[in-house]
């Protein structure tokens, strides 16, 4: 949906979904701003924190949020974002739990615990806004598949595994890829990416950073201790604070909200450079930017990078 078509009374009213599932009437632990006199977002949006971030490209992905917290986790926010289709705004429920639990801490079951309450009722939150026709991802997938473009003729250019546990992100995704040509297989957490790996090697993984059962990280770093797979591209995407260690087994990431231009670039950027090398063809160059240009939540700064210390496989 168009920004200038989103009203006081749709935020109005996915404020007071998002509260009665995160809170079932009790008071909420996060202070809720007075949104009864704002007409459209653009009276609300002064009232939200501005996480806009402009990638590395220029290309700028506008999210705002209310960080409304819930009723066992203060931090969860309600996004009004711009992601992946230029213009087109939707609602969704930010869990903002990514917060890095060492192996052997005592709190990891309880931690564990946490975010997958926190999955469950983003869900049901986002499940209710789309039944009362407040636009969600679910609404986003219609729209591409609405104005899909058809694959190009020929075979496709190469194989893209998916790796999210949103399926509307995942289908999403797979519909702006597919228009581009690519064939893409989809998986919903870490296990299951692994074990598409094992029935097949594509050309490229994209992988969620923060999923449930298996972190995207260690997902990565089971693909590089393989003899058979250590080879593919990994391309993150994620919305949390990302220290660049500990994504070194990485060939690139993408800092969500991003663009439909911003992703086909890394793709075709990476899934392109393997197959080159595959064909026997030298690899392109990576770019190799600046420690700056590798943002990990500036805001106005570019986001999304190909980082030079994952350029060569370790031998």
């Amino acid at each position: 949906m168009n920004l200038r078509d989103v009203t006081g009374g749709m935020l109005r009213e996915a404020v007071a979904i998002y509260l009665e599932e995160a809170y079932g009437g009790a008071k909420p632990r996060r202070r809720v701003p007075d949104l009864s006199q704002a007409a459209s977002a653009s009276d609300a949006l002064p009232l939200m924190e501005d996480e806009s971030r402009r990638h590395a490209d220029g290309q700028r992905a506008r999210r705002w949020v209310l960080r409304l917290g819930n009723s066992r986790y203060p931090n969860m926010k309600l996004a009004l974002e711009e992601y992946l289709l230029a213009g087109e705004f939707v609602f969704t429920v930010d869990t903002h739990d990514e917060a890095v639990v060492l192996p052997g801490d005592p709190d990891a079951a309880a931690w564990g615990e946490i975010r997958r309450w926190n999955l469950a009722l983003k869900r049901r939150i986002e499940e209710r806004w789309r039944r009362s026709g407040l636009p969600t991802y679910a609404a986003l997938k219609e729209i591409l598949a609405r104005a899909a473009v058809a694959r190009p003729p020929g075979p496709p250019r190469g194989t893209v595994l998916v790796v999210d546990d949103e399926p509307d992100i995942a289908d999403t995704v797979e519909a702006i890829l597919a228009a581009d040509g690519w064939a893409v297989r989809k998986a919903g957490d870490g296990p299951e990416a692994l074990e598409a790996l094992r029935r097949g090697r594509p050309d490229l993984v994209l992988m969620d950073y923060e999923m449930p059962r298996m972190k995207g990280t260690e997902v990565c770093a089971r693909i590089r201790r393989s003899r058979t797979d250590r080879d593919i591209p990994i391309l993150l995407a994620t919305a949390a604070m990302v220290d660049l260690a500990a994504i070194a087994d990485a060939d690139g990431f993408l800092v969500k909200p991003y663009q439909r231009g911003v992703l086909l670039s890394f793709v075709g950027h990476l899934a392109g450079r393997r197959k080159g090398a595959a064909a026997g063809a030298p690899a392109a160059p990576p770019r190799r930017p600046g420690r700056a240009a590798i943002r990990r939540r500036g805001r106005g700064g570019p986001v999304g990078s190909v980082p030079s210390s994952t350029d060569t496989d370790e031998e």
